[in-house]
């Protein structure tokens, strides 16, 4: 399985502006979460995931949709895939 994951974190973030491609198989999200940390050198799991869902803040969108609207972390990966990460923000 072949996907694109792009992340876009706070700028105090060690995760922030990547775009890494994987070719490992990963079933669903939590799975891809889970292997992030070696692409990133620190634990992305604690930092977007509490008690099984994504902390408030934080979207991630598979192809355009948001994995709110799918299964949360359970949702599908699929090979060709695109996967994009961030956090909400606001400014003035």
């Amino acid at each position: 399985m072949d996907v694109e994951v792009s992340i876009l974190g706070p700028k105090n973030r060690p995760f922030r502006e990547k775009v890494i491609h994987i070719t490992q198989d990963f079933a669903i999200i939590k799975d891809l979460i889970q292997n992030l940390d070696k692409h990133f050198n620190t634990n992305i799991e604690n930092e977007i995931v509490a008690n099984g869902a994504l902390k408030h803040g934080y979207v991630i969108l598979i192809n355009g949709r948001s994995i709110g609207s799918l299964n949360n972390l359970e949702t599908q990966i699929r090979d060709g895939d695109k996967i994009f990460v961030t956090v909400f923000t606001a400014g003035g």
